[in-house]
C-alpha cells in the first residue's frame, strides 16, 4: 500500500501534468496555426493553374507580413510576464494597441504604395508572375500584422487566467474560417490563388481575435503585493525582444531571397514552404513550449519540473518527424497523397523535411531557456543570441548561393536547420548561466 506522502506526491504530479497539457496544447496549436494552415492551403493551390507561382507568391507575401508584424511575436510573452493582477491589464493593452496600429500603418505602406514593386522586384527578385501573385496577397493582408499582435496579447491573457478553452474556441473558429474562405475563393477562381490565401488568413485571424476578446472581457486575477505595471518597465523588457525578433522573422524572407537566385527557384520556394509548414505542423507542441512554460512558472511551478515535462514533449515530437521523414510508406502518404506533391517538388520537399526532422528537441531547449530569461526579465542576452543567428543565416545564404551549385531547397532548408541549431545551443548556455546565478544569489 502506498504511503500517504507518496500518494500525495503522485496526485500532485498528475495535477501538474494535467494542467501543463491543458495549457501546452492550445498554445502549441495557436503558435503553429499559420504554418500548419500553409500546407493545407498550398494543397488547394497545387490543384489549380499556375500552382507553383501562387504558392511561391503567397510564401513571399506571408513572410513579409510576418516581418512587419514583429511585435506579435513577443506580445504574448510580455502579457504573461507583466499580467500580475487585473489592474495591470489596461496598461498592457494600451501598450499592445500602439504597436498594432504601428504595424498596420507600415504594412499599408508596403502593400499599397510603389514600395511594393521595389520590395518584390529588387529585394526578392521573383519572376513576374510570382510578383503579381505576391502583390495581390500583400494587399489582402494589410490588416494581418496588427491583428496578429492583438491576438497574441489576448491569448496571453487567457493563458495567465488559465482558461485554455477560450484559446481552443478561437483557434478552431479561426482555422475553419481560413480553410473555408480559401476553398471558396480558390475553387471558384474568384481571385488569384495567392490573393485568395491572403484574404482567408486575414479573415481567420480577425475572427479569432474578436471571439477571444468577447470571451475574455471579464478577467479577474488578484495577487498579494502586486507591483503596479509601468509603461517604462514594459519598454525596458520589450525592446530587446523586439530587436531579437528580427532574426526569426527575417529568416524566411532571407531564405526565400537566396532560393530565388537558384536555378530551380520557383519549385524550391514552394517545396521548402511545404516542408517547413509540415515540420511546424508535426512538431506543433514544441512551438508552445515557451509560452506555456511562462504560464506554468507564473502559476508557481518550479523550473526543473517544467523542463522535464517539456523535454518529454520534444522526444515524442522528434519520433513523429523522423517517422514521416524516413519511413517510406508514411512519407508517401503525407507528402504525395495528402499534400499533393509529385516529381521534383516531392523530391525537394522530402530532402528539406529530412534536414529538419531531428530538430524538435533543439527547439524545446531553446524555447524553455528563453522563457527562463524572460521570467527573470533578463531579455538582453536574447539579442545576442538572435543577432548571432542572423549573422550565421546571412553567411550561409551568401556563401551557398555564390560558391556552390546547391539546389534552392538545400540553401533554404539548410539555412533553417543551421540557425535553429545555433539558437538552441546559445540559449541553453545563457539560460543555464542565468539559473546558476539565481541559485547562488538565493544562497
Amino acid at each position: 500500500m502506498a504511503s500517504p506522502a507518496r500518494s500525495d506526491s503522485t496526485t500532485a504530479g498528475v495535477d501538474f501534468r494535467r494542467r501543463a497539457i491543458a495549457l501546452l496544447l492550445p498554445t502549441a496549436v495557436t503558435s503553429s496555426a499559420a504554418q500548419a494552415l500553409i500546407p493545407a492551403v498550398a494543397g488547394m493551390l497545387n490543384r489549380t493553374d499556375a500552382a507553383e507561382e501562387a504558392i511561391s507568391g503567397f510564401a513571399v507575401a506571408f513572410a513579409i507580413a510576418v516581418l512587419v508584424g514583429l511585435p506579435q511575436v513577443r506580445t504574448q510573452q510580455l502579457t504573461l510576464v507583466f499580467f500580475n493582477d487585473s489592474r495591470s491589464l489596461p496598461v498592457i493593452r494600451l501598450f499592445v494597441l500602439r504597436w498594432a496600429g504601428l504595424t498596420t500603418t507600415v504594412m499599408a505602406v508596403v502593400a499599397l504604395t510603389p514600395l511594393n514593386g521595389l520590395v518584390l522586384g529588387s529585394v526578392f527578385s521573383v519572376e513576374p508572375e510570382v510578383e503579381k501573385q505576391a502583390a495581390g496577397a500583400l494587399r489582402a493582408m494589410v490588416l494581418l500584422p496588427g491583428l496578429l499582435t492583438i491576438r497574441a496579447h489576448l491569448h496571453g491573457v487567457a493563458l495567465r487566467a488559465e482558461r485554455p478553452r477560450v484559446i481552443w474556441a478561437g483557434t478552431i473558429a479561426g482555422s475553419a474560417t481560413v480553410i473555408g474562405i480559401a476553398a471558396a475563393l480558390i475553387f471558384t477562381e474568384s481571385v488569384d490563388g495567392a490573393t485568395a490565401a491572403g484574404i482567408a488568413f486575414s479573415a481567420g485571424v480577425g475572427l479569432e481575435a474578436v471571439l477571444v476578446w468577447l470571451l475574455m472581457r471579464r478577467v479577474v486575477i488578484t495577487a498579494e503585493n502586486a507591483v503596479p505595471v509601468r509603461m517604462a518597465d514594459m519598454v525596458k523588457f520589450f525592446w530587446p525582444l523586439l530587436v531579437a525578433a528580427i532574426a526569426p522573422s527575417i529568416t524566411q524572407p532571407i531564405v526565400n531571397a537566396g532560393m530565388a537566385r537558384a536555378e530551380d527557384a520557383t519549385v524550391s520556394i514552394a517545396a521548402v514552404a511545404i516542408a517547413f509548414g509540415l515540420f511546424q505542423t508535426v512538431s506543433a507542441a514544441t512551438n508552445g513550449v515557451q509560452n506555456s512554460s511562462l504560464a506554468l512558472m507564473a502559476l508557481g511551478f518550479g523550473e526543473s519540473r517544467v523542463l522535464r515535462f517539456m523535454l518529454s514533449v520534444g522526444a515524442i515530437t522528434t519520433a513523429a518527424t523522423m517517422l514521416i521523414g524516413f519511413v517510406p510508406p508514411v512519407t508517401s502518404l503525407v507528402l504525395k497523397d495528402i499534400l499533393g506533391t509529385d516529381g521534383k517538388q516531392f523530391d525537394l520537399a522530402l530532402f528539406a523535411f529530412r534536414l529538419l526532422a531531428a530538430l524538435p528537441l533543439v527547439v524545446v531547449v531553446e524555447q524553455f531557456f528563453a522563457a527562463t530569461l524572460m521570467r527573470a526579465r533578463n531579455t538582453r542576452p536574447i539579442i545576442i543570441i538572435n543577432l548571432t543567428r542572423l549573422a550565421v543565416l546571412g553567411l550561409w545564404v551568401t556563401l551557398t548561393v555564390a560558391l556552390t551549385d546547391f539546389t534552392g531547397a538545400a540553401v533554404g532548408a539548410g539555412a533553417i536547420a543551421l540557425t535553429l541549431l545555433i539558437e538552441g545551443v546559445m540559449t541553453h548556455l545563457y539560460g543555464r548561466r542565468g539559473r546558476s546565478r539565481g541559485r547562488r544569489a538565493q544562497r
